[in-house]
């Protein structure tokens, strides 16, 4: 049992960096495509890679009996975590707030991928072409304004 922990503590930062590498590449040829994840998705992985990558450094952290290398790798975690503290997304994704909210709508028998953007005097709603749960269209279809702080798909 010893051996299954060690060997799965070891590699689980391993496969997060090799997760991070394949999203990266497969969003490039999304874009090359026109095409883009879903923002929950995209939320998603972010949030899982950045919890598993914070809770292996900091058992790397406690790990360490070298008071020299305790201390280097304290900065380290110290300064990824000021890094990605003022990333917008990385934010998004640990509060669950969204300023963007996304719903799936049916427009002139086509499906869309309703992104609303809520403001503080108007509301504006962008319409991506919808193309399965995980992927959308990366240009505007088309753009509808309202007056007002509400979600007009919502109600």
């Amino acid at each position: 049992m010893r051996i299954v922990k060690k060997f799965l503590s070891n590699k689980i930062l391993v496969w997060t960096v090799v997760l991070i590498v394949i999203f990266c590449i497969t969003q490039f040829i999304l874009k090359i495509l026109n095409l883009k994840f879903r923002k929950w998705f995209f939320m998603t992985i972010a949030g899982i890679a950045t919890v598993i990558i914070f809770i292996e450094l900091i058992h790397i952290l406690l790990s360490q009996n070298n008071k020299i290398k305790l201390f280097f790798m304290f900065i380290s975690i110290i300064g990824i975590m000021l890094v990605l503290l003022f990333y917008k997304k990385i934010i998004l994704a640990f509060f669950g707030t969204n300023a963007r909210i996304e719903h799936v709508v049916e427009k002139n028998s086509n499906k869309y991928v309703a992104s609303v953007e809520e403001g503080f005097l108007d509301t504006t709603v962008y319409y991506y072409k919808y193309i399965n749960w995980f992927i959308m269209g990366s240009e505007v279809e088309f753009i509808e304004n309202y007056k007002g702080a509400y979600d007009p798909i919502r109600k």
